[in-house]
């Protein structure tokens, strides 16, 4: 199946029209939004094996074209899929330092991983982590949680990096396997 979605606003250039998947890349002043819409949107066709197009033209518009499968899942993928959805979320008692510097990412994660029992504590950047880690043991876990672009090779000492958006399950799950390495 095909959708196409179009405008006749101002369009993109190629340098925007390069990052527009980039989770967290926007072109709106600071405070003015996260620039998640179009990360999530081209996650969520992925994982339903489809793509996205992006076409624009400054001074022209844009249009955005979705590709998906026709193909119903069978049965027992969509059994295959509520037991998986319906796996008790591993948690556990540990303290997680969480850094962001978007205040309603650190709310909404702080709060998603208080729900599967952690003690969150927050910081803003990388200064005031600093800070914090002073009264923590320096041996703890590390586990990257970006929406950039990076690898794991990029960040020494660190036991795992986790890419933004990610699914509360992955994301539970990846904290537990890193705390108990």
């Amino acid at each position: 199946m095909r959708i196409d979605l179009s405008d006749n606003g101002v369009g993109m250039d190629a340098q925007t029209q390069s990052h527009i998947f980039d989770p967290f890349f926007t072109t709106k002043e600071v405070g003015k939004g996260t620039g998640l819409g179009l990360s999530t949107t081209y996650s969520i066709v992925h994982q339903h094996n489809g793509w996205i197009q992006c076409r624009s033209t400054l001074g022209q518009g844009t249009t955005f074209t979705l590709f998906l499968p026709l193909a119903l899942p069978t049965p027992s993928a969509i059994k295959k899929e509520q037991e998986k959805e319906q796996q008790p979320r591993q948690g556990g008692k540990e303290t997680i330092l969480l850094v962001d510097d978007e205040e309603g990412v650190r709310r909404a994660v702080s709060i998603l991983l208080e729900q599967l029992g952690y003690s969150v504590l927050t910081s803003r950047d990388g200064r005031e982590a600093l800070q914090a880690l002073r009264s923590i043991d320096p041996d703890i876990a590390v586990i990257i949680f970006t929406g950039q672009s990076a690898r794991l090779s990029d960040f020494p000492n660190i036991q795992d990096l986790i890419k933004k958006p990610i699914r509360l399950q992955e994301l539970s799950h990846k904290i537990r396997q890193v705390l108990d390495s």
